[in-house]
This record gives C-alpha cells, structure tokens and sequence, in this order.
C-alpha cells in the first residue's frame, strides 16, 4: 500500500474515496503538517498501490488494510478526515477502535444504507455494459472530473486524479468498488454498513448539496452534526481554512453558535 506520510504532532489520517485517490488531498495535507502528522493512502488498486487483478476488493478488505497501515505506522490515536467510500472504510475502522479516535470529518461520504444510488453510478453496476464503460472507456473516473466538481478543473489537476487509471488493468478498483456499494440485505456489504449505520460515531459532516443534505435526513442519519451549507460554498479550500482556524479541534456535540462560526469559516 502506498502512503504519504509527512509532518509530525498529533497524527490525522486522510483517506480518499473512488475514483480518487491521496492526490485529492494534494492541498490539504501541505496546509496540515506544519502542525501535524499528515498520513494519507492510497487504497490497494488505487493511486500509486499495486493494481492486483484476482483480488478481494470489498469493504472488509479495505478495512482490514486500513487498520494494518495504522498499527504498521504505530499510530494510537488520531484524527479522521473520510471523502466518498473513505468514509465507509474510515468509519469502519473506527466503530472498532473507538478509543483511537479523537476526531472525525466526513466529506460527501455515505457510509449509511441506501436502496438508491444515482443512475449514472447504476448503470456502472450492469454486467458487460459496466465492465465497458468504466474499466474499457474510464467512464467513471473522467466524468468525476467533470461533474463532481463546483468549479472546472485545470487541465494538470485532471490529469493528475486520472494519472493512476491509464488502462484496464488499473481501473479494477474502481469498478469494485461500484460493484461493492450494497443495496439489499443479501450483498455482503450490507451488513458492516449496517453496524456503521445503528452506531454512528460523533462526526462533522460536510455536505455541499442540500438534496444530498436532506437525503442523509430522510435516511434517518440521526445523532451526528450535518451542516448545511449553501451549493458552491463547501470545498477542499473551505475545509483547509475551517481546519486552519481550529474550527475543527471544538467538541464534537455542537451549538447553533459552532454552526455559525464553522459558516464563518468558509472561503465564498
């Protein structure tokens, strides 16, 4: 498994999403380790990791590799910040080793129980069809760049997130991973979504699209601090500076003052 781990101080580990991989937080990880210890890995299958072919790519798996790293590191307690299936894998960890945790961040993460996922995450799921579009085209990797973003990338910052994913053979990950999101009790996954799910730990959750927002609501993600911010203010800059004023480092059970000055915090 390939890491970054640069820094020193109390240790926070950064972990990526598909199709992403340590790359995505190429400007937080400069912005947090003249304070801290800054770890940040590359799934196996992802980024700079080797790329096995005939390899169990689920969320146990992930897990388990994750809590390797950490003990490997000898880290005993640290700070979390989890983007996308991070967080599933993050949280997962976590719910296991609560007293290693000091502190969570979530960003756009899903680590909750859902019978619906987007169309275009769905069709990726399709026998055949799936395997063409996003191990054959890149489909799944080259349409983040486009439309999961708030502003255009710039063409050295989209070559970058797709650098790791030049051929079929490096794509296996990210098709595993569409193929590893559970939506019945039957699939595998489930159940560790589903202790993730009934015990949430105490986290931030940053979200920048109120759909989304309300879709974690209805899914009754009950019990843990979601802030509602505005369509286009919510970024990886805005995470920086809430980090870079402490925001952050405040207790876990928030008031409506956290909540204004989290929003004080955010680079418009």
């Amino acid at each position: 498994m390939s890491y970054v781990d640069v820094g020193s101080g109390s240790p926070v580990l950064l972990v990526h999403g598909n199709p992403t991989w340590s790359f995505y937080y190429r400007r937080l990880i400069p912005a947090l380790s003249g304070q801290q210890r800054v770890i940040a890995p590359d799934h196996i299958g992802c980024g700079l990791s080797t790329k096995p072919q005939h390899y169990p790519y689920s969320l146990a798996t992930h897990i388990e590799n994750l809590g390797r790293l950490i003990d490997q590191l000898n880290v005993d307690q640290l700070d979390l910040v989890l983007h996308d299936w991070g967080g599933a894998i993050g949280l997962g960890w976590a719910v296991r080793n609560p007293e290693r945790v000091r502190r969570i961040v979530l960003l756009n993460t899903a680590a909750f129980l859902s019978p619906r996922i987007p169309w275009r995450i769905a069709v990726c799921r399709y026998p055949v069809f799936g395997d063409l579009a996003v191990r054959g085209l890149n489909a799944f990797a080259v349409a983040a760049t486009f439309l999961a973003v708030e502003r255009p990338m710039e063409p050295a910052v989209r070559d970058g997130f797709l650098f790791p994913y030049r051929s079929w053979a490096d794509r296996v990950a990210i098709q595993r991973f569409v193929r590893d999101i559970p939506l019945s009790p039957r699939h595998p996954t489930w159940a560790l979504i589903d202790a993730i799910d009934r015990d949430p730990p105490e986290a931030l959750v940053f979200w920048n699209t109120i759909p989304v927002y309300k879709l974690l609501l209805a899914d009754g993600l009950i019990g843990v601090p979601i802030f509602d911010v505005s369509p286009g203010e919510m970024n990886l800059d805005s995470l920086e500076s809430c980090l870079s004023t402490g925001v952050v480092g405040m207790p876990y059970r928030s008031t409506q003052d956290y909540g204004a000055r989290l929003r004080g915090a955010v680079v418009k």
